[in-house]
């Protein structure tokens, strides 16, 4: 595709069963948009925070990720990790677990958006995802538009 915009999306969920589930809905919906919108993305996905931080590049644009991971880690390190490195990407955290913590505590960390795992938890991932994807490309056709 010509020179169409690229994301980079990280999903990092230890559940390897949720992870699937998670990364083809979100591969799905945002092809759909993709095509619409005239942008293209990868999705890479870990279920760990160590293969997440070893292979984490910083061109990555939306890393989706549990609160809790199995390694001992949370979603704060990928936070910490992000704000490390000095990248503009936005962090996304979804848990089952909704308290101070989980919630108010990842916003104040910086996460984009908290997300309660639930029944609508996929569908809310994918309408934020295209969210952040819209306004970045409303912000860089309006960059296009000043030269």
């Amino acid at each position: 595709m010509k020179n169409y915009p690229h994301f980079k999306i990280v999903i990092l969920e230890d559940n390897d069963f949720y992870n699937k589930l998670m990364s083809r809905y979100i591969k799905t919906h945002i092809a759909r948009c993709a095509l619409l919108k005239r942008f293209t993305f990868e999705l890479a996905s870990f279920t760990t925070y160590s293969d997440c931080a070893r292979n984490f590049q910083n061109d990555v644009n939306i890393i989706l990720t549990d609160y809790f991971l199995n390694d001992g880690y949370s979603a704060l390190s990928i936070l910490e990790l992000v704000k490390k490195r000095g990248v503009d990407c936005k962090v996304i955290v979804l848990s089952q677990i909704q308290n101070i913590t989980t919630s108010i505590c990842t916003l104040l960390e910086g996460a984009y958006e908290f997300i309660p795992k639930n029944r609508s938890a996929l569908e809310k991932s994918g309408h934020m995802i295209e969210d952040i994807i819209g306004q970045s490309l409303h912000k860089k056709s309006g960059r296009l538009h000043l030269n």
